[in-house]
């Protein structure tokens, strides 16, 4: 007996909008501003139309017809767009989870990159995508998988903590090594169990399906289930994106006669039987534990972070908008529109790769070129920097002037000389102390020689008296107490910010560490 497992996945990102540089309007919602919601609603009823909604009643037909089992996966982002343009979209998904034959899968609300910001903001955005599956479909989803099957322990025990029994993962060596993708395993404390799909066989279907098929013709469904039921293993786990039967292959391309047929097909052949994720985790034994040290993904040849995080430019925006997260989360709405602008969608247009990747990704991507996106994203980013910072006014400037965390780019990182870096770097006023308290006094006198740390000062953390006060110093560098002067004009400067903010005393540094 094999166990096929199909999984749908549905999702649209609230995309930005090109033109940047304009004035909100007053009585403006600062996401509206931000987002293209005429581009949105246009490409959410294109593709409802093409794809959604038709290959919605094909699977609520299989299940009625053929004992079809399946598991769905929608965003967060996408039953927004669907209230606001669409609810027959979530009507028909509702009608097929009442069948109880479809297994609801729960992921990052904002289809998000949210794991790689905190631990915390993951669990919210889960936790967030869960309630919104109570509310709309009345069932409780056990099931998790993390947006683009980034997978990582720390991920795993997020899921664990919330009470997800399973979670679903790219089949790829760099997660599993050699073992086969068709089987069930263990997370490396036994919490979990790991569902891997199997992405040749899903890939044949959502990239290549015009020409999978034997002599590069199009994939028919019995030859794709010859393919699938030569798998050695317990089940097959395939991930279809609901957007390839219509819209990435549209009308003329027989996708959606395969889809109709997939089923039937089925039938015909003996040990052979659907199955959701979480059926086939109770039904099975795990063959082995898996460990995840380091990370994995669904995205790219590489299967690892870069789709999103390939080049300085994806890297830079990933920095600045994790600066922003402790300023945004003073506001239900700011933290929205941060979460909005943490959407995987937005790193992936920026990914300058080359090849059949690159060529996804611009396939997807409503932006020119990756700068187009970097530079919309940019400016976005620093509007919404400066909004944030005029709402908290002189108290959140004194906050972030001692205990922000300044993206990686605006840090001050100390060397010993040209091309010396020392492995400490400052991002605070507080972390600043804590590097003068430990470098080496030579990594202080060629700065000040240069003027370095003054402008640093002066320009980055906005404090131009100190900066002036440190240029004092300049021509003294040669001082056998050069460190403790310098640490004691760091340390006024931070007494007169915490008589602003008020605080009791300095919290402790978090730079001015080996990074």
């Amino acid at each position: 007996m094999v166990l096929i497992i199909p999984l749908f996945e549905l999702h649209q990102p609230r995309r930005l909008k090109r033109q940047f540089g304009r004035a909100l309007q007053p009585g403006t919602k600062l996401e509206n501003f931000y987002f293209d919601d005429a581009l949105n609603r246009e490409t959410f009823l294109r593709v409802s139309r093409a794809a959604y909604l038709p290959a919605l009643d094909s699977i609520l037909r299989s299940i009625e017809r053929n004992a079809f089992k399946c598991a769905i996966c929608v965003s967060g982002t996408l039953l927004e767009q669907a209230a606001a343009w669409g609810p027959d979209l979530v009507g028909k998904i509702k009608k097929i989870v009442e069948t109880g034959s479809c297994e609801l899968i729960a992921q990052p609300y904002y289809g998000s990159i949210s794991s790689l910001f905190s631990p915390e903001e993951l669990a919210a955005q889960l936790e967030m995508q869960r309630m919104a599956a109570e509310k709309l479909f009345k069932q409780t989803p056990k099931t998790a998988k993390n947006t683009g099957l980034i997978s990582r322990e720390d991920a795993w025990k997020v899921m664990r903590a919330l009470g997800f029994n399973s979670v679903i993962v790219e089949g790829t060596e760099r997660l599993l090594g050699l073992r086969s993708p068709n089987c069930l395993y263990s997370s490396g404390d036994g919490g979990l169990r790991i569902i891997p799909r199997n992405y040749p066989l899903s890939d044949m279907v959502n990239f290549r399906f015009a020409e999978s098929g034997p002599g590069g013709s199009p994939l028919k469904p019995g030859y794709y289930l010859d393919q699938v039921l030569s798998q050695k293993g317990d089940f097959v786990l395939l991930t279809f994106n609901l957007e390839a039967f219509g819209e990435y292959f549209g009308e003329g391309s027989g996708i959606m006669d395969f889809l109709d047929s997939l089923p039937e097909e089925a039938q015909k052949r003996e040990g052979v039987e659907w199955a959701t994720p979480g059926q086939a985790a109770e039904a099975l034994e795990p063959r082995g534990a898996v460990e995840a040290k380091d990370y994995s993904s669904g995205a790219d040849s590489e299967k690892d972070l870069s789709a999103w995080l390939g080049n300085e430019l994806q890297r830079y925006c990933l920095e600045n908008l994790r600066y922003l997260h402790p300023l945004a989360k003073k506001s239900v709405d700011d933290l929205r529109v941060w979460r909005l602008l943490g959407q995987s969608d937005n790193f992936l247009y920026m990914s300058d790769k080359q090849g059949v990747d690159g060529g996804i990704h611009s396939y997807f991507s409503h932006f020119s070129s990756p700068v187009e996106a970097f530079s919309t994203f940019l400016w976005t980013i620093a509007d919404f920097r400066s909004r944030l910072y005029a709402k908290i006014g002189e108290e959140g400037r004194s906050y972030r002037i001692l205990h922000g965390d300044l993206p990686d780019a605006h840090a001050f990182h100390f060397c010993a000389g040209l091309g010396k870096p020392v492995g400490v770097k400052a991002t605070n006023l507080s972390s600043l102390k804590a590097a003068l308290q430990s470098v080496d006094v030579g990594a202080l006198r060629f700065h000040l020689s240069r003027g370095d740390l003054r402008r640093w000062v002066g320009e980055v953390l906005g404090l131009p008296r100190l900066a002036e006060e440190i240029m004092l110093l300049e021509g003294d560098a040669d001082a056998v107490d050069l460190r403790e002067r310098l640490v004691q004009l760091v340390s006024s400067a931070i007494d007169e910010a915490q008589s602003k903010l008020g605080s009791g005393g300095a919290k402790p540094a978090k730079a001015g560490t080996p990074h």
